[in-house]
């Protein structure tokens, strides 16, 4: 199975090739201001590194968010747009719960906490533990996350930026837990494919989780240009 999965939820934007359950390839850039073009740009260099094109991709995997706002809107159209004109299917994956299920495998048996910056004095947190999820993702203020860690038992770690607020030492470190990351996505994507799941293309949406910082107007101006 080969696998192009597309994270976009955080300014670390990464697009990797992923083949039974290996990152064969995987680019990553760093920008505040993320456009269609330059996810294209890593798609194409990661699969001329592996020596395919797009039409050897069997798979879709791609990062849902929570995260940036913009971010994930382009990763998830771009995702589907390619899953579209390729006629492959598709398989979205949270990026708290990547970074959770990342932070599980360093950390066998506890509950994990996965902390995204959501800026305005809050964070995107959602907890994964033995049984699967333990907290559903959702946006808080920065200031409750030591009360919330501490809900989750003495044995919880976490990953990601807790904004200094938790302790360091039950932090967990690595690509995949500071930021989500496509390689991670990728192999998710593939083994729950491999499992029996797959997303309905059309159906499949981004997760905000809060409504963005900027919102479009409800009703469109008129631009009519009245009569003579």
């Amino acid at each position: 199975m080969k696998t192009l999965a597309l994270s976009t939820s955080s300014t670390g934007a990464s697009v990797a090739l992923v083949e039974r359950g290996e990152v064969r390839a995987r680019r990553h850039v760093d920008e505040d201001r993320l456009h269609a073009e330059r996810v294209f740009t890593m798609i194409d260099e990661v699969l001329a590194e592996v020596g395919m094109g797009k039409r050897d991709v069997e798979l879709l995997a791609c990062d849902l968010g929570p995260g940036s706002f913009t971010g994930v809107r382009v990763g998830v159209a771009s995702a589907k747009g390619i899953a579209l004109g390729l006629g492959v299917p598709i398989v979205g994956v949270g990026s708290l719960e990547a970074m959770a299920l990342t932070g599980a495998e360093q950390a066998l048996g506890s509950v994990v906490l996965a902390i995204l910056d959501a800026r305005r004095g809050e964070r995107f947190v959602a907890a994964h533990g033995r049984e699967g999820v333990v907290l559903s993702p959702r946006h808080v203020v920065t200031a409750s996350l030591t009360a919330l860690f501490e809900s989750l038992g003495s044995a919880a770690r976490y990953v990601g930026d807790a904004g200094g607020v938790l302790d360091e030492a039950q932090r967990l470190r690595g690509l995949g837990c500071d930021l989500p990351d496509a390689g991670v996505i990728g192999r998710i994507g593939e083994r729950r494919f491999v499992e029996g799941q797959r997303d309905d293309l059309a159906a499949l949406e981004p997760v905000y989780v809060r409504p963005p910082d900027a919102a479009l107007p409800a009703t469109a101006p008129d631009y009519r240009v009245s009569g003579r």
